[in-house]
């Protein structure tokens, strides 16, 4: 495409998105976007059509990506009638709609084995579907207290069915800093809430051994026994921070 620009849109800005045909028509909303199943390309969106009489569901049907525009109200509109859609829309592929990916939630490795955590968004090209970047979450307590990853595209290889089943990455990307989180606000902060802000950080580690330990105590406790497995919870996380604390 030259040096052509390419616009990119995030995996949660396409997510429900309404989906037009190529005459303006409501027909659904996207359900998940769909990647090559080895490259780092996005190809194509599964839609959720509209329920006959509000009630009745319909099967899901299968956009290419390469057959759509985004309109200037961020609709999904097809451009092409049939040939847009499912598997006349598969013709062009070397693979059937089945054995596409959803790159959302799925495990990130690096090359070597090591696990960063989860896709919690990505950058795609509206032209042809070209990863611009990936998101990754190491789970809800991680994206409060250091933010997230942002792993650029020079370091996303493949996508691995065989043996991980996962997003592989270069080594290099378990390098990438966290963003967002308390780290952003600590640096706004007076030299007292500073030093409390990044007691929290660096603590996190801790707080996220204790949760295992904690979600134990609760699946052992008896169905309505609220109180009771409240204060075992608060015991449980207090015990395993104090035995991360001497570990450091």
């Amino acid at each position: 495409m030259g040096t052509e620009k390419l616009r990119r849109v995030s995996l949660r800005e396409i997510y429900r998105c309404i989906v037009l045909d190529d005459r303006g028509k409501r027909v659904g909303v996207v359900e998940d976007v769909l990647f090559h199943p080895t490259e780092p390309c996005a190809i194509g969106y599964s839609v959720k059509p509209k329920r006959i009489g509000h009630v009745l569901k319909r099967p899901i049907r299968y956009l290419a990506l390469d057959a759509t525009d985004l309109t200037d109200e961020g609709e999904v509109q097809a451009t092409l009638r049939k040939d847009a859609w499912n598997k006349r829309a598969q013709k062009q592929f070397a693979f059937e709609w089945d054995d596409s990916v959803i790159w959302y939630g799925q495990h990130i490795h690096t090359r070597s084995g090591q696990h960063l955590g989860r896709l919690s968004d990505a950058l795609f090209s509206l032209e042809d579907g070209s990863v611009g970047a990936i998101e990754v979450t190491d789970g809800s307590l991680s994206d409060v207290t250091l933010g997230k990853r942002t792993i650029p595209v020079h370091l996303i290889e493949r996508f691995d069915l065989d043996d991980m089943y996962a997003i592989v990455v270069a080594d290099e990307a378990s390098l990438s800093k966290y963003q967002g989180g308390l780290a952003v606000f600590a640096a706004h902060m007076t030299d007292k809430v500073q030093h409390a802000a990044k007691t929290v950080i660096e603590t996190a580690p801790i707080v996220a051994k204790a949760a295992p330990k904690v979600a134990g105590q609760i699946a052992k406790a008896a169905p309505g026994a609220t109180g009771r497995w409240v204060g075992t919870m608060k015991k449980s996380l207090k015990d395993a921070y104090n035995e991360g604390l001497n570990e450091k």
